[in-house]
C-alpha cells in the first residue's frame, strides 16, 4: 500500500495508455490493453487469445472520466507470442515503441502495471528474460491393451488426425524410442516442442507403418485442469501461460484478464506488455524488443 502511494502520481499519468476490449462476439473481455505508436500510426496491442471477434475498445481521452467506446479491426495475430494488433484512434496518446528501451530491467527492480479501471499493481523483476517453452501437442488419447499402447481417441482436425493416426493403431516407437506404456509415450511427447516433426512407428492391420506428424499448440479447451493448492489463487492463472519465445518475470498479481495491459519501470520507461499470469507468485511481461519484431513484420 506504501509503495502505490508513493507512485500513484505515476501511475495516474501511466495509464492513459492503456484502454479496455469488449469483444462483439460478447466471448471475452480483457480489462488492460496498450495504445502504442508505430509508423505514425496508432494501434492497440493485447493478448490475442483472450480477445475475441468485432471488438470493441474503451478509452479515455484526455484522461476523461467517462470512456468513449468505437468498433476496432482486428490488423494482425500472432499466435506464437499470443500476441493481438488493433486499430486504434489517431489522436491517442500512445507509447512510440521505436523509442522503447530493448534494455530489460534490472532483477529485483520495481516494475508498474498501471490499471484502466483499477490503481494497477507494483511488483519486483525477478529474473532476466528467458524463453517459455511449451510442449507439442499429438492430440490422441493413448490406452494399454493386449496389443501394446493401441490408439483410442484421434482429435478431430488435431495434428495426429491431419498426419493420418487412426483410432486402434498401435504405436510402437516415437522417433526410434520403444513406447511400452501410455505413460511412456506421454512423457516422450512432453519432451517435445510445438512445430516438431515426429515420426511415429504403427502398426495397422498388421502392417508396419510409419507416420510423421507436426505437433501443434495444446487448444486451449483441451488445457489440463488440477485442484493442487499452489494453483488455487484469486483470478487464477491464464489458460495460454506457455510458448514464449522470451518474457520477464515479475510477482504482481496480474489477472488473467489483464493480460494485454502496459508494464513500465519504476522511473516510468515502457518495459513491455504483461501476457500472463503463470501462478499465485509469477506473472510473465513480454519485452518490448519483441513487440518491435511483431510490429516490423505486421506492419509494413
Amino acid at each position: 500500500k506504501k509503495l502505490k502511494a508513493k507512485f500513484s502520481q505515476l501511475e495516474n499519468a501511466l495509464d492513459d495508455f492503456s484502454v479496455s476490449i469488449q469483444s462483439g462476439d460478447k466471448t471475452s473481455r480483457t480489462a488492460n490493453d496498450t495504445i502504442v505508436r508505430w509508423n505514425e500510426a496508432n494501434f492497440v496491442v493485447s493478448k490475442s487469445s483472450i480477445v475475441g471477434t468485432s471488438p470493441e475498445i474503451n478509452w479515455r481521452p484526455n484522461g476523461e472520466a467517462d470512456p468513449q467506446t468505437f468498433v476496432s479491426d482486428i490488423i494482425y495475430r500472432n499466435e506464437q507470442e499470443d500476441v493481438v494488433i488493433l486499430s486504434m484512434a489517431a489522436d491517442a496518446q500512445s507509447l512510440d515503441l521505436r523509442k522503447a528501451s530493448s534494455a530489460a530491467p534490472a532483477k529485483f527492480r520495481l516494475l508498474l502495471s498501471p490499471g484502466f479501471d483499477d490503481d494497477g499493481e507494483i511488483g519486483i523483476v525477478r529474473t532476466k528474460s528467458f524463453g517459455v517453452g511449451e510442449s507439442g501437442f499429438l492430440g490422441v488419447m493413448p490406452t494399454k491393451s493386449v496389443a501394446g499402447v493401441t490408439i483410442d481417441q484421434v482429435e478431430s482436425g488435431s495434428s495426429a488426425d491431419l498426419a493420418g493416426i487412426k483410432v486402434d493403431d498401435v504405436v510402437k516407437t516415437i522417433d526410434g524410442n520403444s513406447v511400452k506404456s501410455p505413460m511412456a509415450m506421454i512423457r516422450l511427447l512432453s519432451r517435445t516442442n510445438v512445430g516438431d516433426k515426429i515420426k511415429f512407428g504403427i502398426i495397422r492391420d498388421q502392417k508396419a507403418l510409419v507416420i510423421e506428424a507436426k505437433l501443434g499448440r495444446r487448444p486451449l479447451s483441451a488445457a489440463p485442469k488440477t485442484m493442487h493448492v499452489a494453483e488455487t489463487f484469486p483470478g487464477g492463472k491464464s489458460k495460454r501461460h506457455k510458448g514464449f519465445s522470451k518474457v520477464l518475470v515479475h510477482d504482481s498479481p496480474v489477472l488473467p484478464a489483464d493480460c494485454g495491459g502496459p508494464a513500465f519501470s519504476s522511473n516510468g520507461e515502457f518495459i513491455g506488455i504483461n501476457i500472463a499470469r503463470r501462478s499465485r507468485t509469477r506473472s510473465y511481461v513480454l519485452p518490448a524488443s519483441l513487440l518491435v519484431k511483431i510490429f516490423e513484420k505486421a506492419i509494413r
